[in-house]
C-alpha cells in the first residue's frame, strides 16, 4: 500500500542507537553503514502493518505529512514520536527503550521507528552483527550466530 510497484524492493528495519534491535524479527541484529543506505532509506513512524490499518489509507491514498521522513530528517520524526516522554538527563539507554519497545515475544506489541531500505543491501553495508538478547535459542543456534557474528568480524578486521 505504501511503496505500489517498489514494494518488492524494500528491505524494512528499524532504527536504533545502540547495538540491539527487534527480537521478534530474528536472531542477528545488523547495523548498516550510513554511507550505504543513507540516499534510498526513508522512516515510517510506526510498523507499517499497524499504520496502514490504523489510518484507514487505501490504495491511491496520500500519506498524510508528518508520519515519513527521509534519512536526513530521521531526528525529527523520532522527537515527534516520543516528544513527550523525553526529558533533561535522559541516557542513551532509557533512549532506545523509547525507540524500540518490544515484550520479545508478539510483533503485535513492538513500537519502532520503521526503516525501508530500496534496493536492499550486501555485506559491505553491514557495519556490525550482534546476537539479539534474551533470544531462545537452541545451543546449536547460539553456536551458528557465535561462529558468523565471529567470522565477518574477522573479515572487516582483515578486509576485502
Amino acid at each position: 500500500m505504501l511503496f505500489g510497484s517498489y514494494a518488492n524492493s524494500i528491505v524494512y528495519g528499524a532504527l536504533s542507537l545502540t547495538e540491539s534491535g527487534l527480537p521478534t524479527y530474528g536472531s542477528v541484529f545488523c547495523r548498516l553503514r550510513s554511507i550505504a543506505v543513507d540516499a534510498r532509506t526513508s522512516f515510517l513512524e510506526m510498523n507499517s502493518y499497524k499504520f496502514v490499518p490504523g489510518h484507514s489509507i487505501r490504495v491511491g491514498d496520500k500519506l498524510t505529512i508528518g508520519y515519513m521522513a527521509c534519512w536526513e530528517h530521521r531526528h525529527s520524526l523520532a522527537l515527534a514520536k516520543l516528544a513527550k516522554h523525553l526529558s533533561v538527563g535522559q541516557s542513551e539507554s532509557e533512549w532506545q527503550a523509547l525507540l524500540i519497545c518490544s515484550d520479545g515475544k508478539n510483533r503485535e506489541n513492538d513500537d519502532f521507528i520503521e526503516a525501508h531500505i530500496y534496493g536492499g543491501f550486501n555485506s559491505n553495508a553491514v557495519e556490525s552483527l550482534a546476537k539479539v538478547p534474551d533470544k531462545n535459542l537452541t545451543k546449536e543456534d547460539k553456536l551458528d550466530i557465535r561462529i558468523a557474528i565471529s567470522k565477518f568480524n574477522r573479515l572487516r578486521r582483515e578486509g576485502p
